[in-house]
């Protein structure tokens, strides 16, 4: 077995770094695990180690919440004989402890996440959709039909901007309730 690193974000003391590990059976050549592996830079060396979920899939990507106690991932779930056509899985998870606390599951890949700086929201892109959850409840608050990645919010929250079918990006669209209605 062979550890990929597909994605990764430094933590806010900039010691630690949090990896979205891709564990690939060789003899088979397909990922079995996704992990989440916290690395300390200064002692170099894996500080924590976190198996997230076993079997054929993909990590898309995966950011840590502002507060640092959770991971908001992007999976594909292959299917089989068919890496190019999966289906996609959202995973929150605890950051303390590695459990999945929230599952959401798609028919289509889920590529990209984003938190909102104050970590109130989160959005979600697969080709042609963005939504975006409230996270005390993960409650979806609003999809965006036509988006698509890449994802980003503003710096004080208050709009998010991401890609659509046409590879364009646009900004402004406001994900706080006054702007939902």
């Amino acid at each position: 077995y062979e550890r990929h690193i597909r994605t990764a974000a430094f933590l806010s003391d900039g010691n630690k770094i949090a990896m979205g590990i891709a564990v690939v059976d060789l003899k088979n050549y397909k990922t079995c695990a996704v992990n989440i592996e916290i690395y300390d830079v200064k002692k170099r060396k894996t500080v924590n180690n976190y198996e997230i979920l076993k079997g054929n899939l993909n990590i898309n990507s995966f950011v840590v919440s502002p507060d640092e106690k959770y991971f908001f991932i992007s999976l594909t779930v292959n299917k089989p004989g068919d890496i190019f056509n999966g289906t996609g899985k959202l995973l929150v998870v605890d950051s303390r402890n590695g459990k999945i606390i929230k599952e959401l599951s798609f028919s289509r890949p889920i590529y990209n996440v984003a938190y909102s700086p104050r970590g109130d929201y989160a959005a979600a892109a697969s080709s042609g959709e963005v939504i975006v959850y409230e996270t005390g409840n993960w409650n979806e608050v609003k999809k965006i039909g036509g988006a698509s990645e890449p994802l980003a919010f503003s710096p004080d929250g208050q709009a998010l901007t991401y890609g659509d079918n046409y590879e364009q990006t646009h900004y402004g669209e406001n994900v706080y309730k006054e702007g939902l209605d």
